[in-house]
């Protein structure tokens, strides 16, 4: 299978100090022992090197209109066609997704591509989300906020698209985790990064 896995966190998907890095590796290293090929996506390096922008401009509008594409949107999208599923790891900033990751769903996920009139096009796709959260699940649920932190991005955004779910778990608590929680997490992880064929 392919995978394309966008990682959307400041510190870097292999720096061993970010837990949303740990998760990201762990999955990207067991799914490539089982002989996946993986597209890694790091938004925060495409940026800084000069590959992607995170932005959606009235360039790109004006492109799309031209019935043209920017070079950087083609390429995501054409790497989004020839996978099965997208792996997303990311915080959740104010009680959303980080901007680099909206900019990306903006540029990438645009009409004619990933819906039209409503219809999902991108049904070839699951999806496999991990957000991680520092504050408690009590304080989510004190606040009622689940759905205000989960549905924009899993219905509103990935199967508004066509995007089939096929795991998408907040992770609460990840700035306070023991060594025994982080180990469990990891371990589910690479259980689920095994047995992508199931």
């Amino acid at each position: 299978m392919t995978l394309y896995v966008l990682y959307g966190h400041p510190q870097s998907h292999d720096d061993p100090q970010s837990f949303t890095a740990e998760l990201c590796t762990t999955f990207v290293e067991t799914a490539q022992r089982k002989g996946h090929t993986v597209l890694l996506k790091n938004l925060y390096e495409m940026v800084e090197s000069g590959i992607w922008s995170s932005e959606l401009t009235h360039n790109d509008l004006a492109k799309r209109f031209q019935g043209d594409m920017a070079d950087d949107i083609a390429r995501e999208q054409a790497d989004l066609m020839r996978s099965d599923i997208i792996v997303m790891f990311h915080p959740v900033w104010w009680w959303s997704i980080p901007a680099i990751v909206k900019g990306w769903c903006d540029r990438t996920l645009q009409y004619g591509f990933a819906f039209e009139k409503g219809k999902g096009l991108l049904t070839h796709l699951q999806s496999i989300v991990f957000q991680t959260a520092g504050n408690s699940k009590e304080f989510h649920d004190e606040l009622n906020i689940h759905d205000v932190i989960e549905r924009p991005l899993r219905e509103g955004t990935l199967e508004f698209c066509g995007i089939r779910t096929r795991h998408f778990e907040t992770l609460f608590s990840t700035t306070s985790l023991t060594t025994e929680e982080r180990t469990s997490i990891l371990e589910k992880v690479h259980t689920m990064a095994s047995n992508l064929y199931r």
